[in-house]
């Protein structure tokens, strides 16, 4: 009996672990990346730590000059309602 309830206690603390690893994300110093939630972006995310929503969600980079998100196929335009976001937190860009 005893071995039972630690093994099946084991399994819940597993998978406890397991929820709240896969809902800390990282972004890089200088980086934004685009948070997508069962496919549809939600917000750009700035440099740090961030909690997002497990095993629904998933992130791409954003080029804040050319205003794009990289995907697997290619690049998409950032949608209109977040570039105002992308523009407020992204810093100045050099004049060439």
């Amino acid at each position: 009996m005893e071995l039972s309830v630690l093994t099946g206690a084991g399994f819940v603390l597993l998978a406890v672990l397991l929820v709240l690893y896969s809902a800390v994300h990282h972004v890089a110093d200088g980086e934004k990346e685009a948070l997508y939630v069962s496919g549809e972006m939600r917000t750009v995310l700035d440099e740090g730590i961030t909690v997002v929503p497990p095993f629904v969600s998933e992130t791409r980079a954003i080029d804040p000059e050319t205003m794009t998100i990289e995907t697997d196929d290619g690049r998409v335009d950032v949608p209109d309602e977040f570039e105002a976001e992308v523009r407020e937190t992204s810093p100045p860009q050099a004049e060439h």
